[in-house]
């Protein structure tokens, strides 16, 4: 065989591994995902708090749904309903109201799959569905976008888990 046609091989050979490397990695997202649950939260709102804030103290007065310290921030996500009576006096925080949550439940093998977070992100992006904040909590995606976003982006999701569900039990009919 000719130099070129042993390149040819090569470079055929490398592309097939390629291609079933990422048959392999897809299907074990879609297995992923074919195991998880969403829920879907309206009414959510998102408060930026400054690193010095006692968050523990508002906990006390409201209920608080999730939390994430981060090194310059605290960032609180709780119901709306909760603020009825204004913005709880808070100085220097940034209220964000008019929010959902979307709640990604997935198995442990979420945290250590690559691309796993895209997978679930990408088809509301096409979509031109923004995502406000995303949050990691062990198996748990919380992911807060705008109300009036909630229920296309819940059916897509809803609908990718559907699709993914439906493959996985015809892989294993056949």
């Amino acid at each position: 065989i000719g130099v070129q046609k042993e390149e040819a091989v090569v470079s055929a050979i490398k592309r097939f591994k390629h291609a079933v490397e990422a048959f392999h990695r897809d299907r074990k997202l879609r297995k992923l995902v074919a195991e998880s649950t969403i829920e879907l939260r309206p009414d959510v709102a998102v408060m930026t708090l400054p690193k010095e804030f006692d968050w523990h103290a508002l906990g006390k007065r409201v209920r608080l749904h999730h939390v994430v310290e981060g090194p310059n921030y605290t960032v609180v996500v709780l119901d709306e309903r909760a603020l009825a009576g204004g913005d709880l006096g808070i100085q220097g925080a940034d209220l964000r109201k008019g929010l959902a949550a979307i709640t990604i439940r997935s198995t442990t093998e979420f945290m250590s799959t690559p691309g796993s977070l895209v997978y679930f992100i990408s088809p509301l992006s096409i979509h031109g569905i923004n995502l406000e904040e995303v949050m990691s909590c062990y198996t748990d995606k919380i992911m807060l976008l705008k109300l009036e976003d909630a229920h296309k982006a819940f059916s897509l999701l809803n609908e990718l888990i559907s699709e993914s569900r439906q493959e996985m039990a015809r892989s294993k009919a056949i």
